[in-house]
């Protein structure tokens, strides 16, 4: 399939596509990659240090970085075998089918609407949008309720667009150290959202977010931005929506539009873990275990 550079659409990855990845979250985020080589200067010097002291305590830093730690989990998301991937998620997905691979977002220039999400599993059927939250430091980022405004508005393009190779049945998925909302949201207050078995649920009525030259202010507010986002000329030069198929969706009065997971690092890494030791993957057990230590260094994980 050719899909024009002006269009929004998903790219699938393979593993080998990861390092490439890595190198453009360098590129964009060169605070966290903390570059520092022969060839070239350090973003946060450490003077005094040997080279190799230095990137030893590089390796550290960069393992605390919650870019990389996505990217790791990228990687292990297209190394596992699909079918072990569809088990892991069977149960917070209704109907996802073994055809299904990793993907990446190319938004075509509305990233400011469809936000950019750290990991995409997508089918025939469903596209599962995924967001990594660790507990590596005390500045590790924290979920708010504009980014799941993102997350919502992506999924509502996948679930309304006319282009049949982007319309999916989306669920949101948020990957997090713990699931109470305290403690993975920023903003918790301004929305209050609630997790019940396993599910986000957010009260309309709750929604009172406080952004700094965001026209939001209530839920009402909230679902007249939505609309006016994604039925702008903007979005739908890159993604034409059924208008209808949109109504329907906010015609819910409910800001949680898409089925909304919360699963935790544990939960993540000793299901994976588990499947692929019964398939005889042990390596890729031992990978998983390693990555939900590294998300959430506190987790009680044994590597055996």
């Amino acid at each position: 399939m050719v899909t024009s550079p002006q269009l929004l659409h998903f790219i699938p990855m393979t593993v080998v596509d990861v390092p490439f990845s890595v190198l453009e979250d360098a590129h964009w985020a060169p605070q966290a990659a903390k570059l520092h080589g022969r060839h070239g200067g350090s973003l946060n010097a450490l003077p005094g240090l040997s080279d190799l002291k230095t990137y030893e305590k590089l390796r550290v830093a960069w393992a605390r970085e919650e870019t990389w730690i996505n990217q790791s989990l990228n990687a292990l998301l297209t190394a596992l075998p699909e079918s072990v991937v569809c088990e892991l998620l069977r149960d917070r997905v209704d109907g996802l089918s073994h055809a299904l691979g990793v993907e990446r977002l190319y938004s075509a220039g509305i990233a400011d609407v469809t936000g950019d999400p750290d990991f995409i599993i997508r089918s025939d059927t469903h596209c599962v949008l995924g967001e990594v939250k660790v507990a590596t430091h005390h500045g590790s980022h924290r979920y708010s309720f504009k980014q799941f405004t993102k997350y919502m508005m992506l999924a509502a393009l996948s679930e309304c667009a006319r282009d049949p190779h982007v319309r999916r049945r989306a669920t949101h998925i948020i990957l997090v150290p713990s699931t109470d909302p305290k403690e993975f949201c920023l903003d918790f207050g301004s929305w209050r959202p609630t997790v019940v078995a396993g599910n986000l649920v957010v009260d309309p009525m709750q929604v009172r977010p406080k952004v700094p030259r965001w026209p939001v202010s209530d839920f009402e507010q909230w679902q007249s931005y939505f609309r006016r986002s994604l039925l702008g000329k903007s979005v739908r030069s890159r993604c034409d929506i059924d208008p209808g198929a949109l109504e329907a969706l906010l015609g819910r009065n409910n800001p949680v539009l898409v089925p909304t997971v919360v699963m935790t690092w544990s939960e993540f890494a000793t299901s994976a873990r588990r499947l692929c030791q019964e398939r005889g993957f042990q390596r890729l057990a031992s990978a998983a275990t390693r990555l939900g230590k590294m998300a959430c260094p506190k987790t009680s994980l044994s590597e055996s």
